[in-house]
């Protein structure tokens, strides 16, 4: 009986034996996740991973805790009202400071009305080189095609002077071709402006704007949601050559890209200044909105550029803060020491 227990027993020891080795042979061969991964199936990473355009191990940014009590220093140094948002474009990670402070949008207002411009022009009721009217009823006389002696001028001319030069003139010309109903189209599905009766009186509102606001707006052009690729490049175009460049306020900053819209207005006793926009990090893209008030326009605008000096040497030095940890990983792993056993 014993001779037959210890033969059961070796037989089931072998078979067992047996299938751990098929088993790991099978997934050394077909299964090892560093020689297979561009076949597998990932079913809960980004689709940017498998599909080739964020490599893993990219230089994220993940959190800005410290950066926001710098800024709250900075802020806190300042005599007017100061709002700022930041959020990464790759990771989501976002920065709020006095986010519920509202705030006359000034010239930010052009940007959401020249995409319903384009929305006319890819419907086939518009062209680029459809002649716009010059609004006579409203022209800006100090300055821009206010100045000149013309009637009209073709429609991608005029969006590019309506958000490169912020040009008035343009910008009211512009309001003659859209309906309430394709403004309401780009605002309704944003935390932007209060939905119109009229397209002319987004010029004539109270303050109704977060930092949160443009974060949408901005964001349809990045990724391409609002308008077909060409027409969103067209304007983020326009946006990095502006008459007002923040880049010239700035220390550290003056050799990235920045698509921005700025706005500057006294209103109701107040004076508003705002930069929002995106700024083209190294692998980190990140929206900002800087909106203030009560601050004369040199004020603002050397904040806003010591605000994105900030951003931008807090990127730079967490990405080379992660490229340091991720060498020595693979130095520590390349140098660890082979031990035998004396079994």
């Amino acid at each position: 009986m014993k001779k037959v227990l210890i033969s059961i027993i070796v037989v089931q020891t072998i078979v067992l034996l047996t299938l751990i080795i098929f088993t790991l042979q099978t997934q050394t061969s077909t299964s090892d996740p560093i020689q297979n991964a561009s076949a597998l199936p990932y079913q809960y990473l980004s689709s940017r991973i498998t599909t080739g355009t964020l490599p893993p191990k990219s230089d994220l940014i993940l959190q800005y805790d410290s950066l926001k009590k710098e800024m709250e220093i900075e802020i806190q140094k300042q005599n007017g009202t100061v709002s700022i948002e930041l959020t990464n474009l790759g990771t989501s990670a976002s920065l709020s400071i006095n986010p519920k402070e509202q705030y006359f949008p000034a010239s930010l207002n052009k940007l959401p009305i020249a995409i319903a411009i384009l929305k006319k022009v890819e419907r086939e009721q518009l062209n680029y080189t459809t002649p716009i009217l010059i609004n006579q009823e409203s022209k800006d006389m100090t300055r821009g095609i206010g100045l000149a002696n013309i009637t009209s001028v073709p429609l991608q001319t005029m969006l590019q002077l309506d958000l490169q030069f912020s040009d008035n003139t343009a910008h009211t010309s512009l309001l003659k071709y859209v309906t309430t109903e394709d403004v309401n189209t780009i605002l309704d599905s944003s935390d932007y402006f209060q939905i119109y009766d009229n397209p002319e009186h987004i010029s004539q509102l109270d303050p109704e704007i977060t930092t949160k606001s443009m974060y949408p707006i901005f964001t349809s052009l990045f990724f391409s949601t609002s308008l077909d690729p060409a027409n969103s490049e067209l304007l983020l175009s326009f946006l990095t050559n502006t008459t007002f460049q923040i880049k010239t306020f700035t220390t550290n900053a003056k050799n990235i890209t920045i698509a921005q819209k700025y706005g500057s207005a006294p209103y109701q006793n107040h004076q508003y200044f705002h930069s929002c926009g995106i700024m083209y990090l190294p692998k980190n893209p990140t929206f900002f909105c800087i909106l203030t008030k009560d601050m004369t326009p040199n004020q603002a605008a050397t904040l806003i550029g010591k605000i994105v000096d900030m951003t931008h040497t807090y990127t730079m030095n967490q990405t080379d803060f992660q490229r340091i940890q991720s060498s020595q990983t693979a130095m520590n792993v390349q140098t660890l020491p082979i031990t035998f056993s004396k079994n």
